[in-house]
């Protein structure tokens, strides 16, 4: 007997959205965010302590502010929710 909760298959779209998220994250933001969030490289600001919505992190990523570059060109809109949603969750896990 078999029992389930939820979809199975949208698990494994998040599962997989997830970590696309953070490859992303690894190869573009790690470097000054460090790898749970928390390194100040660069100027950057401490994602575990951040206070942005969603959309606010979504615009940061695509126009940039001060040091942090935009990453319109570097990255598709897809892309960016996919790493913007993966940087939110920082927050959550305190």
């Amino acid at each position: 007997m078999t029992f389930s909760c939820g979809n199975a298959e949208s698990l494994d779209t998040l599962s997989k959205a997830s970590a696309e998220g953070e490859l992303i994250f690894k190869k573009q933001c790690a470097l000054c965010h460090g790898l749970n969030g928390n390194k100040q490289l660069s100027g950057a600001k401490k994602l575990i302590e951040s206070k942005l919505s969603m959309n606010e992190i979504e615009a940061l990523a695509t126009y940039g502010m001060r040091q942090m570059p935009s990453f319109k060109e570097r990255l598709t809109i897809e892309e960016i929710k996919l790493v913007s949603d993966y940087a939110y969750q920082f927050r959550e896990s305190k």
